[in-house]
């Protein structure tokens, strides 16, 4: 987040996401953007079950245990009710490359 922020970023299991035109090469990705809505990962903590699962910096969430995630406060809303694992499907990897849906299951 940029320093004028006062608000500390969200986490949830290692994974902070942002609005999908956050990233820095948003300009060569927007083709990749899920047109149903999507976040992306801003941040990854490499010690956290998201990193264990395989989740990177850059890739497109579209879903979270088959419920649509649109914003950021979607994100915050939906998965500040889970406790037990959760499969977040992702729709394009971190180099930028277009991928059929891929689904990640996350440990609590």
């Amino acid at each position: 987040r940029p320093v004028y922020s006062q608000i500390p970023a969200f986490t949830w299991r290692g994974l902070t996401v942002d609005h999908f035109t956050s990233i820095d090469d948003f300009s060569a990705r927007a083709r990749l953007v899920d047109p149903e809505g999507c976040v992306v990962i801003a941040e990854v903590d490499v010690e956290s079950s998201a990193w264990k699962a395989g989740l990177r910096r850059g890739m497109f969430i579209s879903k979270i245990n088959d419920r649509r995630i649109k914003s950021e406060a979607d994100f915050q809303d939906l998965v500040s009710a889970l406790s037990g694992a959760a499969k977040v499907v992702t729709t394009s990897s971190p180099d930028g490359l277009r991928l059929e849906p891929q689904t990640f299951e996350l440990a609590p």
